[in-house]
């Protein structure tokens, strides 16, 4: 845990949920995170309005909004802890582990009461600040995926071969990514279980298809992502290259678990990753 000199004193700042009235707050808090393109503005309503617990901190003098983090539930029994921010100009502060403090104690006690099976995180390598906090407080990294763009500048004329795919759940399950993965998903900043209440959910919101023969599907969960659920090196540029095609898509990622001799077919390839071909998206669990 952090030690008692790292906390900070909150005397002018409020730590209270967040309401739809906070949204203007949101959208400055962001403008630094991603260049830009945080996907927060893009969900905050729906996050005030869902189950678990979406907590800010105020700046009390300003009435702003400097910080945020959020409990939520995911469809495979699992609570995760997402949404964590902190505005740009009071950073170095601790305040990400204030609003931590605050939602560790509402998934433990979940966890105690059985209303979660696990409690998870997931964070991108560079942030070294959720990192150290996960790990102070007992998350353990269990899987690394690796983040894929494509590469905007390339004369992107190959030929794909489109076909309707409509799988059952039995048939999704069965596909080559699931076995690598050990039954995890990756949903953009979102690592779960695969299971029925999912594939379900995901029926309502995912485009299936196969491409050039590779099934698959993309789909926006906290910005657009897409899985070849046969990943090859060809087949995960295919279906960049298809599902940033589609009308209202963009900047459409892959999460894929990387295998050395994908790397290196992947190098050969007008795809970009986010960091130099070193797996950046951890998936955490917290331990006993």
């Amino acid at each position: 845990m952090y030690s008692r000199d790292e906390e900070m004193d909150i005397e002018n700042w409020v730590i209270r949920p967040l309401r739809h009235d906070d949204y203007e707050s949101i959208c400055e808090l962001s403008k630094s995170i991603w260049e830009g393109n945080d996907y927060l503005p893009e969900v905050f309503h729906q996050w005030v309005d869902s189950p678990g617990l979406f907590l800010c901190i105020e700046d009390i003098s300003t009435h702003q909004v400097i910080a945020t983090g959020k409990y939520s539930y995911l469809e495979d029994g699992s609570g995760i802890l997402e949404g964590l921010r902190v505005h740009e100009n009071f950073r170095g502060q601790h305040l990400s582990w204030q609003i931590c403090k605050e939602l560790f104690k509402k998934a433990i006690e979940d966890r105690k009461k059985g209303r979660v099976s696990q409690i998870v995180n997931c964070t991108h390598v560079t942030n070294e600040a959720s990192l150290h906090i996960s790990t102070s407080v007992g998350f353990t990294i269990k899987k690394k995926f690796l983040i894929l763009e494509l590469q905007q500048e390339y004369n992107h004329d190959k030929v794909l071969n489109i076909e309707s795919w409509q799988p059952s759940f039995e048939e999704f399950m069965q596909q080559p990514y699931f076995s690598s993965t050990q039954g995890l998903l990756a949903q953009n900043f979102v690592v779960q279980g695969m299971n029925l209440a999912l594939f379900q959910a995901m029926q309502k919101t995912a485009t299936f298809a196969k491409v050039n023969g590779c099934p698959g599907f993309y789909d926006n969960h906290h910005g657009w992502y897409n899985v070849a659920l046969d990943p090859t090196p060809a087949s995960i540029y295919d279906w960049l290259l298809y599902a940033n095609k589609q009308p209202g898509v963009m900047d459409c990622l892959a999460f894929v678990l990387p295998q050395p001799a994908q790397i290196e077919g992947l190098k050969k390839l007008p795809v970009i990753p986010c960091t130099n071909y070193e797996p950046d998206l951890l998936y955490l669990t917290m331990t006993e």
